[in-house]
């Protein structure tokens, strides 16, 4: 670096300006490669610092792209407010989000110190999900000219239930959503059960398993 004989660059300020620096350098770097690679695991371990405020340590594990060798990279400090579950949870979607990461990419988590996100991240994970299905589905509705609409509560339930809900969204993430998904489930369970047996019975036909007889 040049420069005069009395700029000596030891005060906090101008360090602490270089040391940012070098680290969004180093941050931008691991973001690029992460982008390059086909899938990639968050882990987070929650912490505190020397002036007592609550942050999480996210890392980034993936493959790199040209020598084909697992990394495990230090992203960021991220300071936390809410120590909630779902707090943590969308504090991490929030921070990938900022720092430009796909998270349909992203294929594991790993928690050391905030095991109740897991849950958590999942459920968040799944309300994203379903929020842009719907957003898909009232598109595709007005195109229609088709109105969404929610049938009435009834104070006494004959034949059928009461479905609790605040908004449109939510009646239909219950009343449609959630049960067509326990259906798709069970009927991929009963469909490959039988599947199952099918294929088991077939290994009693080789050789191996056949006894062998005199004529």
């Amino acid at each position: 670096m040049n420069s005069g004989g009395r700029s000596m660059y030891t005060s906090s300020f101008i360090q602490n300006e270089i040391i940012n620096t070098f680290c969004h350098l180093i941050q931008s770097q691991i973001v690029r490669n992460v982008r390059k690679s086909i899938f990639y695991s968050v882990l987070a371990d929650e912490t505190t610092d020397i002036s007592q405020i609550e942050q999480f340590c996210l890392c980034v594990r993936y493959v790199e792209d040209q020598s084909y060798k697992i990394r495990k990279d230090f992203l960021t400090f991220v300071p936390v407010y809410d120590v909630t579950g779902a707090g943590l949870a969308n504090t991490v979607l929030e921070t990938l989000s900022i720092l430009g990461l796909d998270l349909k990419k992203m294929r594991g988590q790993g928690y050391d110190g905030a095991a109740t996100m897991r849950g958590q991240f999942r459920g968040v994970n799944a309300k994203d999900n379903f929020k842009t299905l719907y957003a898909q589905a009232k598109e595709i509705a007005a195109k229609l000219d088709i109105k969404e609409e929610i049938p009435r509560v009834r104070r006494l339930q004959t034949a059928r239930n009461n479905v609790p809900y605040s908004t449109e969204e939510e009646y239909y993430r219950r009343a449609v959503y959630v049960p067509y998904l326990d259906d798709f489930c069970n009927s991929l369970k009963e469909r490959f059960a039988s599947h199952k047996e099918t294929v088991t019975s077939l290994q009693h036909i080789l050789p191996e398993f056949c006894n062998k007889t005199d004529f």
